[in-house]
């Protein structure tokens, strides 16, 4: 995933890495379960050089627990993905693999470009639009921060 958000921001993969303090091959998990990179951590990174990602979902689904059916919520799903996929570059998950694209092709991390085999392979979508303007909250800044006084204290 990091390095297909990585040819999306138009930057080395090992530089994301770098910030984030991982390959993310740790070994996690029993049975050689790898850590991987959330989706969360290369958000942050996204926002933090001036990108807004939104997640689409191809087929949002609701169900009260196991077992039962679960009820989508939208009915044009193909349709809804492609106008996204249309409008908006970002990153494509086609079931554990991520892909880049650019409105029109799929950029793999393995090198390979291609056309999109079908909507039908898209699982998830991350949208990636640069952020006009943005107003960051400095939290280094909060203890610097005074608190007004009130027109009572003023007045003293």
């Amino acid at each position: 995933m990091i390095a297909s958000f990585a040819m999306v921001l138009n930057e080395p993969y090992q530089r994301l890495e770098e910030e984030l303090g991982t390959d993310g091959t740790e070994i996690w998990f029993p049975g050689n379960g790898r850590r991987g990179h959330h989706p969360q951590e290369v958000i942050d990174l996204c926002v933090k050089r001036g990108y807004s990602v939104m997640t689409i979902e191809k087929s949002p689904i609701a169900t009260p627990k196991l077992g039962v059916e679960p009820r989508p919520y939208i009915e044009c799903e193909t349709l809804r993905m492609l106008k996204y996929m249309s409008d908006f570059k970002g990153v494509v998950v086609r079931g554990s693999h991520s892909v880049a694209w650019d409105k029109q092709r799929v950029y793999d991390p393995s090198g390979k470009i291609y056309e999109l085999p079908g909507i039908d392979t898209v699982r998830c979508f991350f949208a990636v639009s640069e952020i006009k303007s943005v107003r960051v909250f400095n939290v280094n800044k909060c203890s610097r921060l005074k608190r007004a006084k009130s027109p009572a204290r003023r007045a003293r």
